[in-house]
């Protein structure tokens, strides 16, 4: 993982959603 908070502050957290998001749907499914 790639993490640049000085860069795209705002993207990090964005991605950070998205796997967890896919991590629950996981959970969710088995």
């Amino acid at each position: 993982r790639k993490y640049t908070p000085h860069t795209h502050p705002y993207e990090t957290p964005i991605r950070a959603d998205r796997e967890t998001v896919n991590n629950i749907r996981v959970n969710i499914i088995s």
